[in-house]
């Protein structure tokens, strides 16, 4: 009998090594745990200096925070998220039931060094390398270098209060992986359709318009155990982690807890409110106050300016083109789908005060910081300083001119050139697959200039057309050399 029991442990043994291939974390049993080290850096100072795609963390760095959210609802899958007082941050582990180990007010520490740091989506986390078409790049650290890195310290006690805002537009860059609370917003698809789809293998997005009437996203997988219930209905509030992906803004709820009470008498969004100031600066007093290779604004400056540009064909990209009657500038917007809410035509008012003008390629323009140059701001930061004040379009008529007659003043105008021929009419494309490509175009006197095109454009693999055509566009330059930027094929008529 004996041998027959020793036998079947065998067998049971065999069993659970072979269920499965990604380790669960047990259940601890209830202990107080103490960890001796303190922190070295905040999670803000740990952020600014490891910003970078991919890197090897070589230093003796020990980060402290209180786990803010776990994998527990199903909504969260593989990774931590922590927070301090200064930040957030995302910790990647190839397991699975973490929050059976680290609970939610657990206090943490992690001991960064031999461990990686990576952006995935434009979002920092910690993590382990991983093949990536060839290149290491940030993926999940396995179980056994976790619990050689990360220690509990106390009782999972730790309160974590959320960061209550009204609207997206007061979401920041240090509020990211942090737990926040969002009052006041309306999903559009409110008691009609789930939070997730089961059948998709990728998470859904649904979208929500905050107090302000500006849109964003809840985030949420199929596999998560609210995932089947219906988005609430009418106006209220959710708590959940603040992420992002690719310079857009995601809200990932945890679990139903999160979901707060919806007035269901509100049957419509929100609408952007009215804007009720006027310019303080024409847009050429802006670039001649401004001009420098970088420098925030920090007075209060309102210029006010007509959308020319339409990102809808994909020639341009992440970024708007507002003229008046003095010049025009562009502003630098990390998102897509622009033409949405800024339509051509759309009169704007931009305040100036907290953004930065540079220039890229030697032309002025608004944006962010990124990397020590002017980049884009996010679309969350676009969303508090451009204002509409109603929505008639007021169309742009485009300035006649000819190639001789350019002047500094015309940078980023909306312009039309008459009888220009495409040096390579009727051979090549507009753009090379994928690749950013110069086309030649000359006036009835021998004068040049480029037509600039996106290899991503829709129109990229249009056959540039013979013979003298009208051409409509953004007059750009780069580094002196003057280029124009096609909207559309429809602006370019023989």
């Amino acid at each position: 009998m004996k041998k027959i029991a020793n036998i079947l442990a065998v067998l049971c043994g065999l069993f659970v090594g072979f269920s499965g291939c990604t380790p669960e974390f047990d259940e601890p049993p209830a202990k107080t745990y103490t960890y001796d080290k303190a922190a070295t850096h905040t999670i803000a100072q740990f952020k600014a200096k490891y910003n970078t795609n991919f890197a090897q963390i070589t230093e003796n760095v020990i980060l402290k925070g209180v786990v803010n959210a776990t994998d527990e609802s199903g909504n969260i899958y593989k990774k931590l998220y922590l927070q301090d007082e200064t930040g957030g941050i995302e910790i990647s582990l190839d397991a699975t039931s973490l929050y059976t180990h680290f609970k939610v007010g657990q206090e943490i520490f992690i001991e960064c060094q031999g461990l990686y740091v990576g952006k995935y989506g434009g979002v920092l986390q910690i993590g382990y390398p991983y093949l990536k078409n060839g290149e290491e790049a940030i993926g999940r650290m396995p179980q056994a270098i976790a619990f050689s890195h990360i220690f509990r310290n106390g009782n999972p006690d730790k309160t974590v209060a959320p960061i209550v805002v009204n609207s997206i537009g007061e979401l920041t860059e240090s509020m990211l992986d942090k737990l926040i609370t969002i009052n006041g917003i309306f999903f559009t698809n409110g008691g009609v359709e789930k939070f997730a789809s089961k059948e998709s293998t990728y998470p859904t997005s649904q979208e929500f318009t905050d107090s302000k009437g500006v849109k964003g996203i809840v985030y949420t997988s199929g596999y998560a155990r609210f995932s089947q219930d219906l988005l609430p209905k009418g106006l209220g509030s959710v708590t959940a982690i603040l992420s992002a992906y690719n310079g857009k803004w995601q809200l990932i709820i945890r679990d139903r807890k999160d979901i707060g009470t919806f007035d269901p008498s509100v049957t419509e969004p929100p609408k952007p409110p009215v804007y009720d100031g006027n310019a303080t600066h024409t847009i050429a007093q802006l670039k001649e106050k401004y001009n420098s290779d970088l420098v925030e604004i920090t007075e209060n400056v309102v210029i006010r300016g007509i959308v020319t540009s339409s990102d809808q064909t994909g020639n341009i990209y992440k970024k708007i083109y507002i003229q008046d009657e003095t010049g025009a500038i562009s502003i630098g917007i990390d998102g897509k789908d622009l033409y949405r809410t800024y339509k051509p035509g759309q009169e704007v008012f931009v305040e100036c005060k907290g953004l930065h003008v540079g220039k890229y390629g030697g032309v002025l323009q608004i944006g962010a910081i990124y990397n020590g140059k002017i980049g884009r701001m996010t679309e969350a930061a676009a969303t508090s300083h451009i204002f509409t004040k109603d929505a008639t379009l007021k169309p742009v008529a485009p300035t006649v001119n000819d190639i001789p007659s350019l002047t500094a003043n015309m940078v980023d105008k909306l312009v039309t050139f008459k009888n220009l021929t495409f040096t390579n009419g009727g051979v090549n494309t507009y753009a090379k697959d994928k690749v950013n490509t110069s086309e030649e175009l000359k006036d009835a006197n021998g004068n040049s200039i480029i037509a600039y095109t996106s290899g991503y454009a829709t129109f990229a693999s249009t056959t540039l057309p013979t013979g003298p055509v009208t051409i409509t566009a953004i007059l750009s330059q780069y580094n002196g050399t003057w280029q124009l930027l096609i909207i559309d094929t429809k602006d370019v008529v023989k």
